[in-house]
């Protein structure tokens, strides 16, 4: 086929199970001038295979397979590939609506936008998609079908990052600069791309429809890994870059909104993070909103009430804010407890009293409910203290809830179980 409009990019990493359902939208779609670029991330699952047999059956299928490397790379070879008008973006486990890419295309035809944005559904697995809910995700209120800048309504910037709902002309990307950071995994790397597109398209079309079905129960992503912890933290070193220096228009326009959205999504992944991790993120919140404030970026005005006052807290009662999701902090060990159906409250307070300073508490306490209580009185009084939920069938513990380098197990009233699993253990050995 000649040169085409429109090239999709599909970054593809095991992704069997949703796949055709998300390459058949593609094949059927309506706008005839259109491409679909996969790019393989070294899968290993039977998602090789798939492409291939689309790319041999429909000449509009290109695919790119390379050894695994993330998903900002992948897109940003997508991107190097591409030769079209206009770049638009699918991801594997979603699927469009027939008639997506020639709604987008004409509006942004039409208003002449560097970039287009519509809403979008969401779906489940197994449902029909003619019952899926359409997510409002631009908000109330935008100039739909027309141009604007950005700068001059800031709201969409709120908005989630959802850069698979739009399109973008993939001259006004290269003279930008704007590509994706390449960091390992899949993690954020959507935000950066979001942001810098939004504040540097000279005029941007949204549309109130939506088009593109995003699966919500697909639940690959894992808050349990290191490599999850600071990716946000990066987006947003790459975002502020994209703004320097200051003092020029994009930054007089953009840095103290850009400032709260920061403040919001960090606040998310604080609350998202496995206990093991919370800490260590938190310390990088703290230090750079105090940044942000010596800079003279925290600018009320763009804050709710709400946000203003966990902002406050943050940078005037640190341990405060910690602790409404985390527990004390300095936390370097963890003691499990084993609690017997014996097992006293005055028993218990016994034996908090003696650890040390830096070492959380974490009770289990099966079948024992008066003990139950005591543990969640406990907690309102020591934040080192915390109750377990009962093991689940499997009779695993997750150690990524434990916030120690060295857990020791303890038992009170010990069962046969709980004393021969007492003793001192370093993490990094379990």
């Amino acid at each position: 086929m000649d040169k085409p409009s429109v090239t999709v990019l599909v970054p593809v990493y095991n992704v069997e199970k949703y796949l055709e359902h998300c390459l058949n939208s593609l094949a059927a779609q309506t706008y005839e001038s259109i491409s679909f670029v996969c790019i393989n991330d070294g899968s290993t699952d039977a998602s090789p295979q798939i492409l291939a047999n689309y790319s041999r059956a429909d000449s509009r299928f290109k695919v790119i397979s390379k050894e695994n490397s993330g998903y900002g790379a992948s897109m940003n070879i997508g991107l190097d590939m591409c030769e079209s008008d206009y770049v638009g973006i699918v991801e594997p486990d979603d699927f469009a609506d027939s008639h997506m890419f020639e709604r987008l295309v004409a509006l942004a035809e039409n208003t002449g936008a560097d970039m287009v944005k519509s809403n979008y559904y969401e779906h489940h697995t197994g449902d029909d998609p003619q019952s899926d809910c359409l997510v409002e995700n631009l908000g109330q209120g935008l100039p739909f079908g027309e141009p604007y800048s950005v700068a001059d309504d800031r709201r969409v910037l709120w908005s989630a990052a959802s850069i698979w709902s739009g399109l973008y002309r993939r001259a006004f990307l290269v003279e930008e600069g704007i590509r994706f950071l390449e960091t390992p995994g899949a993690s954020f790397q959507d935000t950066s791309f979001n942001l810098k597109a939004l504040m540097a398209a000279k005029k941007v079309a949204l549309a109130s429809q939506g088009y593109l079905h995003y699966r919500i129960d697909n639940s690959g992503s894992s808050v349990k890994s290191p490599s999850k912890v600071f990716p946000i933290c990066e987006e947003y070193a790459e975002v502020w870059r994209f703004l320097r220096p200051e003092g020029t228009e994009r930054y007089d326009s953009f840095a103290t909104a850009i400032a709260n959205i920061q403040f919001k999504g960090y606040c998310w992944n604080q609350w998202r993070l496995a206990r093991r991790y919370c800490e260590q993120f938190f310390d990088r919140f703290l230090d750079e909103f105090r940044q942000l404030e010596a800079r003279g970026l925290l600018d009320k005005a763009c804050w709710s009430d709400y946000d203003w006052n966990d902002l406050t807290q943050l940078l005037e009662e640190p341990d405060a804010f910690f602790a409404r999701v985390c527990g004390a902090r300095g936390i370097r060990k963890t003691v499990i407890v084993f609690a017997g159906l014996a097992t006293s409250d005055a028993e218990l307070r016994a034996f908090v009293a003696t650890v040390d300073d830096d070492e959380e508490i974490a009770v289990y306490a099966p079948g024992n409910q008066s003990l139950v209580e005591s543990v969640r009185q406990l907690e309102k009084e020591d934040l080192r203290v915390r109750l377990l939920p009962e093991v689940s069938g499997s009779g695993l513990m997750e150690l990524s809830s434990m916030r120690g380098d060295v857990i020791r197990v303890a038992t009170l009233e010990g069962t046969k179980r709980s004393r021969c699993l007492a003793g001192l253990f370093r993490r990094d050995r379990a």
